[in-house]
């Protein structure tokens, strides 16, 4: 199988964007994709790659804006990064990437500690989604959260499958608006 089968099958099984694709000397194929598709391409990858090659699954962050609403792991801490006005990094360690600013790495998406200052701060409130859920895209989401974000001429709301995710994609609409380019 060349590089360009391997890419047409993956592009294809991800319906990506952006997939890249190198090989070593050490018959190690190198996928390259957007961090929110590392783990489908890590199983494609290993289920196109013939036995004799190992594959290595790295992730960028994706470019160009996205929708505030789909922002979650390293993507949304560089949007809140952004929207904070501070300089960020992205690097690949493992999987999926994670942003550093500052040379830390930056987790508000994940910690308490560092969402937390700014949820207290810009006075954001969160709650549970109480018994049949919410309606979002067509499709119901019991148990997520909703956060509001105090503003007096135009409050935002945003939801989200975890409290601080509810809370930073709200924090990063009521700053930047309902899309972003976290790159």
């Amino acid at each position: 199988m060349t590089p360009y089968d391997l890419s047409v099958r993956i592009r294809k099984g991800l319906d990506s964007r952006r997939v890249e694709f190198g090989e070593t000397a050490h018959h190690e194929i190198i996928i390259r994709v957007e961090a929110d598709d590392i783990d489908a391409a890590k199983a494609l990858g290993e289920q196109l790659v013939p036995a004799a090659f190992k594959v290595r699954v790295e992730a960028f962050p994706a470019a160009g804006p996205r929708e505030v609403f789909e922002l979650a792991g390293a993507l949304l801490d560089a949007a809140v990064a952004k929207a904070e006005g501070r300089a960020l990094t992205f690097e690949v360690r493992g999987s999926p990437s994670t942003c550093f600013v500052d040379g830390e790495v930056y987790n508000v998406s994940e910690s308490w500690e560092d969402a937390g200052p700014i949820i207290e701060r810009e006075r954001i409130s969160i709650e549970p989604i109480e018994i049949g859920g919410s309606i979002l895209d067509g499709h119901m989401h019991p148990g997520w959260w909703v956060a509001h974000y105090p503003r007096r001429d135009d409050p935002v709301k945003m939801f989200g499958p975890t409290p601080l995710i509810a809370a930073m994609r709200c924090f990063v609409a009521a700053k930047l608006g309902l899309t972003v380019d976290p790159s």
